[in-house]
């Protein structure tokens, strides 16, 4: 049976959830009520298809939490030889040119944190409620995830062999980001664009939390739990979700 020990991420436009160890496991991307891209968390959490993940090599244990007052979610694999390596998640939500900016994307930032860490990228969307896996086309920094009715793009910095075959590699000193979601370009400088998202992410979710009315005790609980209620808020409709899953 499948932990429902997850982590919610979202921008108020679709939501995802990340179990534990990093691991995408559920995730409509063009609507909440979607077609479910990432949807293992309904499949006895499938070791075959319906999620992304990354696996560290020797992996032993991981620590997760949410960066403070925001919602971009860091999960830290450790391996039994010493080595860790950080994960981001988020999904950009911010103000552009007076409008709320609500790209449907999911951004990954994959960072060295000590020793030698090598780990496998593993994307594995589905299609149609899990009936097609799709077919892949690729590109020389990109990897379009294609299916009967949508199209996902997953672009990053790092070599797209190490998507396309799932191949094992060393972490960089530099961090690896990866995107995925729907089938657009970047016209920017892909690290520029990430780094710029997160800080501008981060920096939207902080100013939110100044706008509520908390007491002091409990407060950082209640943080957490009214930003929980704004990301599964739908903003197409001004309801609240009561699960991702609905």
């Amino acid at each position: 049976m499948a932990s429902v020990d997850v982590a919610v991420v979202g921008n108020g436009i679709f939501g995802a959830l990340v179990d534990r160890y990093g691991r995408f496991v559920w995730c409509c991307m063009d609507t909440y009520d979607g077609d479910p891209v990432f949807n293992c968390l309904l499949n006895n959490n499938s070791d075959k298809t319906g999620f992304w993940d990354v696996l560290l090599q020797d992996f032993e244990r991981a620590e997760q939490q949410y960066i403070e007052t925001s919602a971009v979610l860091t999960t830290t694999l450790h391996s039994c030889h010493g080595d860790s390596v950080e994960i981001r998640d988020f999904a950009p939500r911010f103000m552009h040119f007076d409008r709320t900016f609500r790209p449907f994307q999911l951004i990954r930032t994959i960072k060295r944190v000590k020793g030698d860490p090598r780990v496998t990228i593993r994307i594995r969307p589905t299609f149609q409620y899990n009936s097609t896996d799709g077919y892949q086309t690729r590109g020389s920094q990109h990897v379009r995830f294609c299916g009967p009715t949508h199209t996902w793009r997953a672009t990053t910095n790092t070599s797209i062999r190490h998507i396309l075959e799932e191949m094992p590699f060393l972490v960089p000193s530099e961090p690896v980001f990866v995107v995925f979601g729907t089938d657009e370009s970047f016209a920017n400088s892909l690290i520029d664009v990430c780094q710029d998202f997160e800080r501008k992410t981060i920096g939207y979710w902080k100013e939110w939390c100044c706008s509520l009315c908390l007491p002091v005790e409990f407060q950082e609980v209640l943080v957490r739990a009214a930003m929980t209620v704004g990301i599964m808020q739908s903003e197409d409709s001004g309801g609240f979700l009561s699960a991702l899953t609905v």
